[in-house]
C-alpha cells in the first residue's frame, strides 16, 4: 500500500476514476492499520509507562479510543493485559 491510489487501481486490473481510487484505498488502509498498531501495541507495552502515550504514539486519537480499539481485539484492556503479563 505504498504506491498512489492510481497506482493500486492499475495493479488491480481496475479502471476507477482516481477519486474513487483514493476513497477505496483509505478504506482498505483504515481496516488494515487498526490491526497493525495493535500488533504493535502489544511489542511496546512493556516499554511505556504511561499507555495514553503509547496510543498516541501508535496514532490513536485519544487513550479511550486505543483501550477501546484494543479491549476488542484482544479482550482486555491494555493496563489488564500488562498486568496479567506481569503476573506471569
Amino acid at each position: 500500500l505504498l504506491c498512489e491510489p492510481q497506482e493500486q487501481a492499475a495493479f488491480a486490473n481496475l479502471s476507477i476514476p482516481q477519486d474513487r481510487a483514493a476513497m477505496l484505498l483509505t478504506k482498505i488502509r483504515q481496516v488494515r492499520r487498526p490491526d497493525l498498531r495493535l500488533a504493535r501495541a502489544l511489542d511496546l507495552l512493556g516499554h511505556y509507562d504511561d499507555l495514553t502515550a503509547l496510543g498516541l504514539d501508535l496514532g490513536f486519537s485519544s487513550h479511550s479510543h486505543f483501550s477501546a480499539a484494543f479491549r476488542q481485539a484482544y479482550g482486555y484492556s491494555p493496563s489488564e493485559f500488562r498486568q496479567s503479563a506481569l503476573r506471569r
